[in-house]
């Protein structure tokens, strides 16, 4: 069942960036206690891949030349199991920090907050940022957006905000 909210998750952060949108989808159940809904903006593909029983991959194609790479993961976390971003401690909030960037080399991170509530931190390489993070955690899942160029061209401040949005876009349902 985790690894359905996975993929449903990642189908759900697919779906806000610049592009038009051509109507709200619900996206398959969770768990028992909620759906995600979403927009889908036009012209967006997506190709998922399960990559084993925890995780979902999706790449999120932007119709167009020059847009960046998209990868939504998903998958459950024991570590957090049941929190939300927001519950997190600053010194939680830094032990992620550390497990997310400890590839990067001057890797610096800000958390938001976003107009639904949603807490997310952004981790950026300050040398030239070629790739970016975008992540949460939401009801025990850990969502990922990671962007990059194919060819680890330095991103704009724009396509990390596009990358914040698809995170941002996804709406979470009670079940009735």
């Amino acid at each position: 069942m985790k690894r359905y909210a996975a993929m449903i998750l990642t189908v759900c952060l697919l779906l806000a960036s610049g592009a038009a949108c051509a109507e709200t989808v619900k996206l398959l159940e969770i768990s028992p206690a909620f759906d995600l809904e979403a927009e889908l903006p036009e012209g967006v593909t997506v190709e998922q891949e399960i990559l084993n029983e925890q995780m979902t991959r999706i790449q999120v194609v932007f119709p167009g030349a020059g847009h960046p790479d998209y990868t939504l993961l998903i998958s459950p976390s024991e570590l957090y199991d049941d929190q939300m971003m927001a519950d997190l401690t600053e010194e939680e909030i830094e032990v992620l920090f550390t497990e997310v960037a400890q590839e990067m080399q001057s890797p610096s991170y800000e958390v938001m907050t976003v107009e639904d509530g949603l807490m997310m931190m952004v981790v950026n390489e300050e040398a030239g940022s070629d790739y970016a993070y975008v992540i949460t955690i939401y009801g025990g899942y850990f969502i990922q957006v990671y962007v990059a160029h194919e060819d680890y061209a330095t991103l704009t401040q724009e396509e990390v905000a596009e990358a914040i949005n698809l995170l941002d876009s996804i709406r979470v349902i009670p079940s009735a």
